[in-house]
């Protein structure tokens, strides 16, 4: 139901219930005031008529008073009758009885007079008040009226005279004047019922027309607002609805109007943010998709090419000297990356116009389209172009703030790396990945090795996630540590292994690498600690002549930064009653420097426990030994590749010689990674180095057989693989 229905109706409904409410009291007053005239003037002709009749007795009782005191005293029957006989012809007059002072009666009006003549009145209570009282009496009944009248001569009662009235007719006189009252008062309600319900139809009417002009006045502009609101919400923006009033609705179409005028800017600016970047101003990843739509819709769709463009060490800038610097190196980014695309540089052989975008799609990410690119060697040449580009010193502020920063650029063709943008945009995505991995600072071109490779860790991503769930895929396998001076085997490293129930044993340099991106090798870390002191919990017995008996854990960067892993450690040694030094804890040179501040501090709390921290790799990393005594190092490990050229070359000899040398100098003991060959062995002992690892002491092997070696060997007779040699009878 409409609005302006709603309110005609609602208006006639309280119109009518008005009304009715007032028409039927007005009803109800006039039918009680009705009744009491009605009943207020029966009663006053009732009277009227009763007194009329009373008087009319009365004057004949009066009469015959004084007519009848001669015949009653001359005992004249016949003089009385003649008095009588007038009255007695009257229809009125029921009786006359005219008695002595005796109470007898002396003459008897009607057929009987005689009969009755000397009888006893027998009216008591007239006796009584005439020939006693000597007072005349009247008595009025339902039908009829009695009165009594003394008969004196000179104050000598003589007797007295006995009158009944009826009063019929004065009854039906007043039943009749009652019933033309009755009349009158029905006709004159009836002409009231009229004239109210005549009146209460015209005002019913009136109410009407004046309810659909006042629901005209207030609909008309609400209908006008409403199809305004509906060109708004059509985006149909700054249309007046033409609505000059006074009053409230004045008012709100005056608000319409500023709220239209409010969301076309508001639409305009949201508008601009959906589709730009609002820092630089640029398009946006969505602008960016529909330009490469529109390019790929067109009828002769021309080759054209993606450039993925992504700020190296940009995140240095805002850790160094705070985002607003960082805004501002952005935007004059983005300066140079416009000034410097200009389409003539960019053609084609065809010479056809073309228009290349540049959009920002993330903190430090830039996408660029450049249309008429036929060839990768072209898209060389732009993509080397931008590097220069953004390799240049940018300057803030004046010439004396300046920075330089690099880039890394991935590419990809359309005729090659895709036929849809999304699939554009990511294998761009995935050849600037490709291009840090290869050191930065340069350019890569997609290729489908690369899709490949992205698919493979993908796959990877999603069995690790599946195999965290309760680790029944994962074991942890030892390899020995070895004393070079006794030849004994004075601990183990633990390395975790993925068993996968399908693809078989997955290596650790396919999953780590994902998991240390994915964030699960905390959980897998934790997992790690766990079982090697529940591990160690069950070798207690085998190990009590071994106290110097240890396991070396590997800590990843996440675990050192993102994990109180002293605490985890504690927690796993206490709970399993293992001394700190039979654990040690291993970590990078390249994960000390992401973060000196919070690497020395978690360290130091490892150390506090009674944990030792032993550099793993080193050689590889930054290869500084200031290292080791900033961050207090309790020993290090010789990086495999430089142990393998020992044999071959001469600076891997010396390289390793010095590192053991320099080492002791300061204080730390050295394990050598990766001995395989006699000849490495004899070297290592040559030059003093503490430790060995590798495959001709033991290769990685599962708990069991771990736990078997154990059993079976003694510190004076280790069994080496594919050796039957000791290495107390190598070393010699």
């Amino acid at each position: 139901m409409k609005l302006k229905r709603k309110l005609v109706i609602g208006n006639m409904f309280m119109v009518v219930l008005a009304l009715s409410i007032l028409s039927i009291s007005q009803l109800f007053i006039a039918n009680y005031y009705a009744q009491e005239i009605l009943t207020k003037t029966s009663n006053h002709i009732s009277s009227k008529f009763i007194t009329y009749a009373h008087a009319r007795a009365e004057q004949t009782m009066s009469y015959l008073t004084e007519a009848l005191i001669n015949p009653l005293y001359f005992y004249d029957l016949e003089g009385v009758q003649d008095l009588l006989e007038p009255t007695l012809k009257d229809s009125s007059t029921l009786q006359i009885k005219v008695f002595d002072k005796r109470g007898l009666i002396f003459h008897s009006g009607g057929d009987h007079a005689m009969s009755e003549y000397g009888k006893a009145l027998n009216m008591p209570a007239i006796e009584a008040a005439i020939l006693k009282d000597k007072t005349p009496l009247v008595r009025i009944e339902n039908e009829t009226m009695t009165m009594a009248q003394p008969l004196l001569l000179n104050d000598e009662l003589l007797g007295g005279l006995v009158m009944q009235y009826s009063l019929e007719k004065s009854h039906r006189d007043i039943e009749q004047n009652q019933s033309i009252v009755e009349e009158i008062n029905q006709f004159s309600q009836q002409s009231s019922t009229t004239l109210i319900i005549i009146v209460a139809v015209i005002m019913c009417l009136i109410s009407l027309i004046f309810s659909i002009l006042l629901a005209n006045a207030l609909i008309v502009p609400i209908t006008k607002l409403v199809g305004h609101s509906r060109r708004i919400s059509n985006g149909e923006y700054q249309v007046s609805n033409q609505i000059n009033r006074d009053d409230e609705l004045g008012e709100l179409a005056r608000a319409f109007d500023e709220m239209d005028l409010n969301l076309k800017e508001r639409t305009d600016a949201i508008e601009f943010l959906a589709y730009s970047d609002p820092l630089t101003k640029l398009p946006n990843r969505i602008q960016f998709i529909q330009f490469l739509e529109q390019q790929l819709q067109t009828k002769n769709v021309r080759p054209f090419a993606v450039f993925f463009i992504d700020l190296d060490e940009f995140k240095r800038i805002n850790d160094i000297f705070g985002h607003h610097v960082g805004d501002e190196l952005l935007c004059e980014v983005a300066k140079l990356l416009q000034e410097n695309i200009r389409n003539c540089d960019f053609l084609a052989s065809s010479g056809r116009q073309s228009h290349s975008l540049l959009s920002r799609v993330g903190g430090d990410e830039f996408l660029l389209c450049i249309p008429d690119i036929h060839n990768a060697d072209l898209a060389s040449k732009i993509a080397k172009r931008l590097l220069t580009v953004i390799s240049q010193p940018i300057y803030l502020n004046g010439p004396k703030e300046f920075f330089v920063i690099g880039g890394s650029i991935g590419v990809a063709l359309s005729n090659i790396a895709g036929h849809t943008p999304e699939e554009l945009v990511k294998n761009a995505d995935i050849a600037m990945y490709a291009a840090k991995y290869r050191g930065k600072g340069t350019y890569c071109h997609f290729s489908n090795e690369m899709k490949q490779r992205v698919k493979s860790h993908g796959a990877i991503e999603r069995e690790l996630r599946k195999a965290i769930v309760d680790f029944s895929q994962f074991q942890l396998w030892y390899q020995p540590k070895i004393d070079l001076k006794t030849g004994k085997t004075i601990g183990a490293e633990a390395l975790i292994r993925w068993i996968h129930p399908e693809k078989g044993f997955v290596p650790p340099s396919d999953f780590i690498p994902i998991a240390e991106a994915m964030g699960t090798i905390i959980p897998i870390g934790t997992w790690v600690i766990e079982q090697v002191c529940r591990d160690l919990e069950s070798w207690q017995d085998l190990l009590k002549d071994q106290p110097e008996f240890h396991v070396a854990l590997n800590l990843s960067v996440k675990q050192l930064f993102r994990q109180n892993v002293a605490d985890v450690l504690e927690q796993q040694m206490r709970q399993h009653s293992i001394p700190s030094s039979r654990v040690q804890v291993e970590v990078t040179e390249t994960a000390l420097m992401q973060d000196k501040h919070s690497a020395k501090k978690s360290l130091d709390a490892l150390r506090k426990i009674g944990i030792e921290v032993w550099l793993d790799d080193f050689g590889t990393g930054y290869s500084s030994l200031r290292y080791l005594r900033e961050f207090n190092i309790d020993g290090l490990k010789i990086d495999r590749t430089f142990v393998s050229d020992i044999e071959q070359d001469a600076n891997a000899r010396a390289l390793c010689a010095a590192i053991i040398s320099m080492a002791h100098q300061l204080g730390v003991r050295v394990v050598a990674e990766g001995v395989e060959e006699t000849t490495q062995l004899d070297f290592l002992i040559k030059e003093g180095c503490d430790y060995g690892q590798g495959y001709l002491f033991g290769k990685p092997v599962p708990l069991i057989e771990f736990e078997k070696t154990l059993h079976n060997s003694k510190p004076e007779a280790l069994t080496l693989s594919n050796n039957e040699s000791s290495p107390l009878e190598i070393i010699k």
